[in-house]
């Protein structure tokens, strides 16, 4: 039972078309039908050939638009409504709220394939499912297909196959994947404009990613295949760079200029399979961004460009980072997680000010320049292949261990213990062993420049309980300056001593100890022994004549200590030849005890110093 039109078919309304089961046989309509009422089959299924236009009409029953047909949504049904898509059709509309286009493989014993015309919107749903053993359910597009706000695309289980959309696809809506297995694949050109996606949907080989608006809600886009992103990457999106998800390797590239806002994932799922990201102009990591360099099923990982860090890179397993030639900068957090080993390849890696490195594993240097001018905290075991260079910030060792291969080298900024380090160490920065409990290790050789300074804390008698040694375990030597604080209300008592600092043996040395007033007229005496640095409290010298003292602190500086009468104002003054004085400070002190450095006393052939009161 055939019905045929020549021109168009007006359904309206109040009209029916139905099929029913009879005694059998195919029913179809060809022609051009305007549905705006009922068009319904209680039998097989109701093909129609040619135009179907959905007028604000409706379809109930096994009925579908058959191969080569073509479909309009002009007005949108008052119920929803769903529209079956078999074989090759097209749709020359948008699609309209209410309608669902069920692309159908298998359902007229074939795959099924929707071409969209060229700048199209989608407000419906668009459904991708086969009813038959794995037929295929495709949706093409050329051009331009805009998924609203309010538009989903789905693709369901149904009986298996693959579900791809070729195209341009800008995506403000939902694109998702209810299968239990198998992924949904982007062929082409996928634009983020506010849309998310849900199960497993990837952009597959050669296509491209734009991320034009971030989704309210956070989504992930994996890739799979060589991909390029040509915009930034903005917050909420994470583009899972995934490795093995099409039995491949995985390389994103990332166009020049290019920031990333949300998150770069590189993970693997097929055994040692790469996942990549190329940044050919370089790679900016915005405060908000972060990169992570995930185990999945492992394999290698590799960033290759320059690298601008101000947000967070996590490293989960060996990653290689930069390329020949590169300069890289971290102004925000490096975090080496589970041993992983990171090595850095190009020219120069500066760890700025506001840079924090942090975790357990391996940093290989190499020969790249690395300098710190930020942080660097340990926890656990850090390795350094290739030399440590610290000009300020600072170096945080939180009872753990700094491994290095080539003398690390602190100009300036700060260490600070307890923890070990296993180097040897060249050190003008400030150095503090720490909060006890435990001890500051070096189980290599020491040589201080004259800036440096090591500054111990003293609570109680007992060392590693109350104080933080220094421990030496090679040779040192000692050109800059120790001094102490008490902590928790400590009070030595005259007689107390105290071994801050032990060495293997201790080479040519001008270091001396500042800031050795404890308490009212009681002082730290520094005693020099061949293997350690004990600090003893004794009364200080008080009488009408005062006595004066000297260390050398460095390369110049001379440091003075003058015990006198107390409530008395001392001038200190300076002469090269006991004639012409000069003063060079002025002090008072309650009990007496006056310290002094004089940065430039030892630059002098001959210098004389007096204390003189007034």
């Amino acid at each position: 039972s055939l019905l045929f039109t020549s021109g168009k078919l007006t359904n309206s309304a109040e009209g029916v078309i139905e099929a029913k089961t009879g005694s059998g046989g195919p029913r179809s309509i060809t022609g051009h039908l305007v549905n705006q009422g009922l068009v319904k089959s209680a039998a097989d299924y109701f093909p129609v050939l040619g135009i179907y236009e959905l007028d604000g009409g409706v379809m109930e029953g096994f009925v579908g638009v058959g191969d080569n047909g073509e479909v309009r949504v002009t007005k949108t049904p008052p119920t929803p409504t769903s529209v079956v898509l078999w074989g090759g059709t097209q749709l020359t509309t948008d699609n309209l709220p209410g309608v669902e286009l069920w692309v159908q493989g298998g359902g007229n014993a074939n795959g099924a394939v929707l071409t969209i015309s060229s700048n199209a919107v989608n407000r419906g749903i668009i459904r991708l499912e086969s009813v038959s053993s794995t037929w295929v359910s495709l949706l093409f597009t050329s051009g331009k297909l805009t998924n609203s706000a309010e538009g989903v695309i789905e693709a369901k289980t149904g009986s298996g196959g693959p579900r791809s959309i070729t195209g341009h696809l800008v995506n403000q809506g939902l694109v998702k994947n209810a299968a239990e297995s198998g992924y949904f694949l982007m062929q082409g050109i996928y634009e983020v404009d506010g849309g998310v996606m849900e199960g497993l949907v990837a952009v597959d080989h050669t296509g491209e990613v734009r991320i034009t608006k971030a989704p309210p809600n956070p989504t992930t886009v994996p890739m799979w295949g060589e991909t390029r992103l040509t915009t930034d990457n903005l917050p909420g999106v994470e583009l899972w760079v995934q490795g093995g998800g099409n039995g491949g390797g995985a390389a994103l590239t990332i166009s020049s200029n290019k920031v990333n806002r949300g998150i770069v994932r590189l993970e693997s799922v097929g055994s040692n399979w790469a996942s990549l990201l190329v940044a050919p102009g370089g790679f900016t990591n915005a405060s908000t961004g972060k990169l992570i360099s995930a185990v999945g099923t492992s394999g290698p990982r590799l960033v290759q460009g320059a690298i601008n860090n101000f947000g967070v890179i996590e490293c989960w397993l060996p990653t290689s980072l930069g390329s020949s030639n590169a300069n890289h900068l971290n102004g925000g957090t490096i975090r080496l997680l589970d041993a992983a080993r990171v090595e850095w390849v190009g020219n120069s890696m500066l760890n700025d000010s506001a840079g924090l490195i942090e975790g357990g594993g391996t940093l290989a240097i190499g020969e790249v320049s690395f300098e710190n001018r930020g942080t660097l905290a340990v926890a656990g075991t850090l390795g350094i292949e290739g030399t440590l260079l610290q000009t300020a910030g600072n170096v945080r060792l939180n009872q753990g261990a700094l491994v290095a291969n080539r003398p690390i080298q602190l100009i300036g900024g700060t260490l600070v213990g307890p923890g070990t380090v296993r180097a040897d160490l060249v050190t003008g920065a400030d150095l503090f062993p720490g909060q006890p409990p435990g001890s500051l290790v070096l189980t290599g050789n020491l040589r201080e420049l004259p800036s440096a300074h090591t500054r111990f804390g003293l609570g109680g008698l007992t060392p590693e309980v109350d104080f933080v040694p220094f421990k030496i375990s090679g040779s040192a030597q000692f050109l800059g300056k120790q001094s102490l604080t008490l902590a928790g209300g400590f009070v030595p008592a005259v007689g107390d001593r105290f071994t801050v600092m032990t060495f293997g043996s201790r080479g040519a040395s001008t270091g001396c100890l500042v800031g050795r007033r404890i308490a009212d007229g009681v002082l730290f005496d520094p005693e020099w022994n061949p293997q350690n640095l004990t600090l003893v409290a004794r009364m200080a010298h008080v009488g009408e004549e005062p006595l004066i003292s000297f260390q050398f602190c460095g390369e110049a500086a001379v440091h003075l200590l003058l015990e006198a009468l107390p409530e008395l104002t001392y001038k200190i003054e300076a002469s090269p030849d006991l004639q012409e004085w000069t003063v060079i400070d002025s002090q008072s002190s309650d009990d007496g005890i006056i310290e002094y450095t004089d940065p430039e006393g030892s630059a002098h052939p001959q210098r004389f110093y007096r204390a003189v009161a007034r």
